[in-house]
């Protein structure tokens, strides 16, 4: 998490670079700061600064805004997880497992986070896996897709909005991976 002195500084590094944006008097500057911490905080520094790198290079002649700060760190936070048709392949993949070996409780425990929170539970997963494959393919397909936002988000919760593996250096792999964010 970062700190309020952290983020008062990048305010200040925003309001040098671009001194016709931003122009404030005691109290604006006291809102402009607020508001920054309170969309920036649950995030680390190392997140901050290469987020608002990427947002000044992408800003063009105007200053960068808080939403466009928060637009790069949304993109890093996505990065790192994977997408839905992926998620779906490897549930299919778990219940052919489940169907054809058994092992449910090797099998739940090798599943991805979001899948454990879409089946719920080992015995959920075994009555995914037992479903017929018209209903597998349509209806639960469908709900997947349907929640798929959901799961997401409850993982950012999770991890409050922590970087992927926690280690703040997979940020630049993620910047570099992502097609120019």
């Amino acid at each position: 998490m970062s700190t309020k002195q952290k983020i008062a500084d990048v305010v200040r590094k925003l309001r040098v670079l671009y001194p016709n944006s931003y122009q404030t008097d005691l109290d604006g500057e006291k809102i402009l700061n607020e508001t920054f911490c309170e969309h920036l905080t649950p995030y680390t520094d190392e997140a901050i600064d290469l987020a608002v790198k990427e947002a000044i290079k992408n800003a063009g002649h105007f200053a960068p805004t808080i939403g466009d700060i928060m637009g790069v760190l949304r993109k890093i936070d996505e990065a790192g997880k994977p997408s839905e048709s992926k998620l779906w392949s490897q549930l299919n993949i778990a219940c052919n497992m489940v169907t054809n070996r058994g092992q449910v409780a090797a099998i739940w425990n090798n599943l991805h986070p979001i899948l454990q929170s879409y089946c719920g539970s080992p015995s959920r997963l075994i009555a995914i896996a037992n479903m017929n494959l018209d209903d597998f393919d349509t209806f639960e397909r469908q709900k997947f897709a349907k929640t798929y936002p959901t799961l997401l988000e409850r993982e950012n919760l999770g991890n409050y909005k922590q970087l992927p593996n926690g280690k703040p250096q997979n940020i630049k792999e993620i910047l570099e991976d992502s097609d120019g964010i």
